[in-house]
């Protein structure tokens, strides 16, 4: 499908709470045991605040670790631009 601002829903785009993270921004999105990398905040969700909602293909080798824990916080949030 296509996000918010029209990009195709892939790994290169997150959905954000635009109030907080404005549309377009390029951000990096990593902790400890998961790097998710570059992302551009190109969607919007129902959620609101600083939650990011990140789209895994079946085939990326971190899936099946982050949908076993079903969510995962304390994420850090890197603005590139």
């Amino acid at each position: 499908g296509a996000t918010y601002l029209g990009y195709d829903a892939d790994e290169s785009v997150v959905a954000v709470d635009k109030n907080c993270i404005p549309l377009g921004t390029k951000i990096y999105v990593k902790n400890d045991q998961f790097d998710f990398g570059v992302r551009t905040a190109a969607d919007t969700g129902s959620f609101k605040g600083w939650e990011v909602d990140i789209w895994l293909d079946d085939s990326n080798p971190q899936k099946a670790a982050f949908a076993q824990l079903g969510y995962v916080k304390d994420m850090v949030i890197y603005y590139l631009d």
